[in-house]
Formats: C-alpha cells, structure tokens, sequence
C-alpha cells in the first residue's frame, strides 16, 4: 500500500511540476508563431543594402548595424578582414546571446544583423524578436552590401549548381492543394 501511494505522489508531483513546462512551451510557441506569422508582412525581416545605405547616407539614427560574422580570428571569414559597415558592432552570432553582449544590444531601436551571405544573420532574428529586440537581417548579408566580397562567388556558385539540377517537384492536383496563406512576399 505504500508503495502505491508513493508512486501516487510521485506522479502527482510530476505532473504539477510539469505544468508550468508544458505551459511555457505552449507560450514560447504561441510567440513564436506570431512572429513568424508576421514575416511577410515585415518583408521577412530583411532590409536590402539599398535602404540600409540610404539610413546611413540619410544620417538616421534610429537602427544598429551588429556585423555577426566570425571573429578576426576564425580565418579568413572573420570580420573586419573584407571592412565591415560603417558605424557596426561586431558581435560573431555565436557569441550574441551572452548575456554581456545582449546588454550592448539596444531594444528601442532597429537592430540589422550583417553576417556574410543571409545565412548566420537570419540564425537570430527570432530569438532577439522573443527577447523583444527589433531584429532584422541584412538581405543576402554582407554579399548584398559589397560588390567584390568573397561570399558572392560561393551565392553564384550555389546558383548556378541549382540551375543545372532538375530535382522532382510537386504540382498542385485537384484534392491536394498547396496551402498558402501569406498574401504577399517582398523579395
């Protein structure tokens, strides 16, 4: 009989403790869904090198350029080897959600996150956004800011593999339609 009632207790316990886990997962998704339903509407939280280059020619002081590439020591991709852009923090994505480096981050203004070709960048945007920062990233990252960055070859080199590939794709057939709710995409 005790033995009963400690497994009882046992499992009663667990499940009080786990309700708030259960419960902050459901929350933390319900956020990030909204977010992400959001996307398109925000132009999937990209801003092209044009506007970011008009903010700065404009003098605007209302974002932050974080460059999140690699550190100057992890070879020939780390920032500020190729520059960097003007007026940047330089924190390597890896190392963003430090707390020391979160309290660099300012919360009432645009943060753009610069990394080397749209990849890193978009790493964080969503957890800065849960955090309650104004994240976006830098549309195709440092390869849409500098004509002669390295990155650019690799994009091209990506590019053009896919274009000689004739991978099988899906067609919308009657009784099976793609879903797509989003009634836009900015590109």
């Amino acid at each position: 009989m005790n033995m009963k009632l400690t497994m009882l207790f046992g499992i009663a316990f667990l499940l009080i403790i786990s309700v708030p886990v259960f419960a902050d997962n459901e929350d933390l998704a319900h956020k990030v869904e909204e977010i992400m339903r959001r996307c398109a509407e925000n132009d999937n939280y990209h801003v092209p090198a044009v506007l970011l280059n008009t903010w700065i020619q404009d003098g605007k002081t209302d974002f932050l350029v974080v460059d999140v590439r690699f550190a100057p020591d992890d070879g020939q991709w780390g920032q500020p080897e190729y520059g960097r852009i003007p007026g940047s923090l330089h924190i390597p994505y890896y190392d963003l959600f430090k707390p020391e480096n979160l309290k660099k981050l300012p919360k009432d203004i645009k943060l753009i996150l610069a990394g080397h070709m749209g990849v890193h960048e978009n790493y964080s945007v969503v957890p800065l956004r849960l955090l309650g920062y104004d994240a976006h990233a830098l549309l195709m990252g440092m390869s849409g800011w500098q004509k002669d960055y390295p990155a650019v070859g690799h994009v091209n080199m990506l590019i053009n593999a896919a274009s000689n590939m004739d991978f099988p794709l899906e067609k919308e057939t009657e009784g099976h339609v793609m879903d797509h709710k989003h009634k836009k995409h900015k590109h």
